[in-house]
């Protein structure tokens, strides 16, 4: 890998870790100059990394006015949700035939890790652990090469968990109480059950979706 593929990639992903994280939020103009000086890098890499965030939906460029942050668009947030749901119903399935005791302490550890961060407020933290929790049945199943996949789609669907964190109405154990049955319907082999709780836990975000916009309307465009 060569050194200007590094500096795209970093500058790349260190931008969309802020717009995710609500660095840089929803309709907020962006100052390509700033965003070079804030991350130390020169105008060739901030422009290919802006370039790509625009293919991803997750900046404007409107001529003669600016680039933006994009506001959260609900169909694709619905549209995430729709992917993750259909594929990890079936990918926790076939995760349930190949797991060992090990994996079950892991995706334990991993639920006690989202409860610690989730405690003391680091968001940032709890979705890190939450994804990690979702993407190790992607690695169990054989199925990892699709994680990548499932997150660039679920992009939107990041920005809203994250901003539905910052939601001081919303219950934030729910998450993490669907992770436990989960575990708990793997350690019975019930599959039925299995892909009850898998839909019941993605729908939360339709049951929350109301509140977090009431909360923050001007971040969403529709």
């Amino acid at each position: 890998m060569n050194e200007s593929y590094f500096n795209q990639q970093t500058a790349y992903d260190e931008i969309q870790r802020m717009i995710i994280q609500l660095e840089l939020v929803p309709g907020e103009k962006i100052s390509q100059k700033a965003l070079e000086e804030q991350l130390s890098f020169g105008r060739t890499p901030i422009r290919e990394a802006l370039i790509r965030l625009q293919s991803d939906g997750l900046i404007e460029v409107f001529p003669q006015s600016g680039t933006y942050v994009a506001k959260i668009d609900s169909q694709k947030i619905e549209n995430g949700r729709f992917l993750r749901e259909t594929l990890e119903r079936r990918i926790m399935v076939e995760a349930a035939e190949l797991m060992h005791e090990a994996d079950y302490t892991q995706l334990e550890s991993l639920i006690k890790l989202q409860n610690v961060y989730g405690e003391i407020g680091d968001y940032s933290q709890l979705m890190h652990y939450d994804n990690e929790f979702h993407r190790y049945f992607y690695e169990i199943s054989n199925h990892l090469l699709l994680w990548p996949i499932t997150q660039l789609a679920a992009l939107p669907l990041n920005r809203y968990r994250y901003l539905s964190l910052q939601t001081t109405t919303l219950d934030l154990s729910g998450s993490m109480n669907d992770h436990k049955a989960i575990v708990s319907a793997l350690r019975q082999h019930d599959t039925d059950q299995l892909t009850a709780l898998i839909e019941q836990h993605l729908h939360h975000i339709d049951h929350d979706k109301e509140l977090v916009i009431k909360q923050f309307p001007n971040y969403f465009d529709n």
